[in-house]
Order: C-alpha cells, then structure tokens, then sequence
C-alpha cells in the first residue's frame, strides 16, 4: 500500500542541504555503508584508515586552495582564510558557491554531471559540495577536477539557464510550501522503488 508505505518515508524539504528524501528513517546510514567502513579497518588496519583520512583532508584543502586562487567566479563556504587568504577546510568537503550574479550554480552542478562529476547541490544557501574520497586522491583526478570546473563556471557564465535541470528544481522547491515538496518527494522515491512485474 502506497499510503501506508509513505509514513516510512523521510521527506525533509527545507533541509539545507537541499531536497532530501530516503526510503527509510535511517536514511544514508544503510547497513551497506557500515559493512564496508569495517571491512575498510580490517583490510587497512587503524593505521592505513587514519593515513588514508590524513590523505584526503589534505586534499580537500589542495582542492579548496586551487578554487580560491584559481576561480576568482567562485567562493569557499565553511572554509578558514589566515593572513594571507589562505583557506582551510576542517573536513573532506570542499563547498563554494558563486561569486556573481550571472552565474546560475545548479547550472554550474548540471554542466560538471556532464562531464561525470558528481557533487551535491545544496540550497540555502545555493551552493555545491564536493566530498574528497580515495578516489580524488590522485593528482591526476584533482587537476581534472579543477580544469572541468574551469570549463563549466565559464560555459555556465555564457549559458543563463536557470530555467532548466536542477536550476529549475531547486528554484520550483524554495517557491513552494514543505507540503507539496513533500508529496512530490514521496511520489519520486514511490518510482525509485518501483519493481518491474
């Protein structure tokens, strides 16, 4: 039953950190994800674990060093400037925004998915997120990073298309009451667990 099933849904649509909606009450925290953080300790060890955090807090401030000195369009949030504007985040997040008025950042957000990135679109206020993992470890990965998002800010600049994508979404839900949004949230994950007969 469909009704019934809606009262196990979490809908928080005024979350800041954008729409959030997951089958269950424990939301993210699946049984998956902690099967593979202790299958991570036993593999790595504590040590090889905490080396691997060391890493990537490293270069979660790499990354929010290179957008701060080398995207003047964009800005850093949640992040510490010293003297020298230096910036240092605390966490493996690196979270910005745009610094001018032309540029749309869900737009920006649909042009980096395009080019296969995957950040989270945050909306109060709007901005992205990128969370470091072991996989944007590599030089490699994080001079990629920052070149496509050289290339999106700069075609999100020429583009203006709010009206489209999750410039559209994210626009259409900070207009409307937590109600619909919430129906609308229930109605998307309804589909997601829809299983083909």
């Amino acid at each position: 039953n469909t009704k019934i099933r809606h009262y196990m849904y979490f809908c928080f649509p005024n979350w800041t950190g954008g729409l959030y909606v997951t089958p269950t009450i424990a939301g993210s925290r699946s049984g998956a994800v902690i099967a593979a953080t202790w299958a991570s300790l036993v593999s790595l060890g504590y040590n090889g674990l905490q080396q691997r955090a060391l890493d990537i807090h490293h270069t979660a401030n790499v990354l929010a060093r290179r957008i701060s000195q080398e995207i003047p369009q964009l800005s850093l949030l949640g992040a510490s400037f010293d003297e020298n504007g230096v910036p240092t985040v605390d966490a493996m997040i690196v979270c910005f925004t745009t610094a001018v008025a032309t540029i749309n950042v869900y737009t920006l957000n649909d042009l980096l998915v395009k080019k296969g990135w995957s950040l989270n679109a945050l909306q109060y206020p709007p901005c992205l997120h990128l969370c470091c993992t072991v996989r944007t470890l590599p030089e490699s990965v994080q001079n990629k990073f920052i070149s496509d998002l050289k290339d999106a800010v700069s075609l999100a600049h020429s583009s203006n298309d709010g009206g489209h994508g999750s410039a559209a979404i994210y626009g259409m839900a900070s207009s409307m009451p937590a109600g619909p949004v919430s129906d609308i949230m229930c109605c998307y994950t309804d589909i997601q667990l829809e299983v083909p007969l």
